[in-house]
């Protein structure tokens, strides 16, 4: 018990650290389903980048989800993202995505024919945080 008093005010101080960092705007990203076995995640439909967003730049992003392993996840860029984490991307004015392609093409990826795989992202841009969710079924 006297144990449990020691560690309960540090236990309080990192949750008030965690919901201090937090503060974030929080914005959901555009998810265009080209077909069943490709997707692409935006910033909007309309394919435009947000004011607080500079073309041609790279970004702080975590990603998560069996997805990035078991399909082809690749940003504007072409750089491809193979492991969940915190990784940069290259993001630019729409060509057909302005974040990520995922690609669950017969032939990309490890995944199986009719598995549905799910990835999680998370774009960090100044106070905005841009979040998306998605499942998408391999061919």
């Amino acid at each position: 018990m006297k144990k449990l008093f020691i560690i309960s005010p540090f236990l309080l101080s990192l949750v008030a650290c965690a919901h201090l960092g937090n503060s974030d705007k929080m914005t959901e990203l555009y998810i265009d389903k080209k077909a069943p076995d490709i997707q692409d995640i935006n910033f909007n439909k309309s394919g435009t980048l947000p004011a607080n967003v500079e073309n041609q730049s790279y970004y702080n992003v975590i990603t998560s989800g069996s997805a990035i392993t078991n399909c082809s996840v690749f940003d504007y860029g072409s750089k491809t993202i193979d492991e969940p984490g915190k990784n940069q991307i290259f993001i630019g004015d729409a060509r057909d995505w302005d974040i990520v392609r995922i690609d669950c093409r017969k032939n990309h990826g490890k995944g199986k024919a009719g598995e549905k795989y799910n990835l999680e992202i998370k774009v960090f841009v100044d106070d905005t945080t841009y979040y998306a969710s998605t499942e998408i079924v391999h061919a």
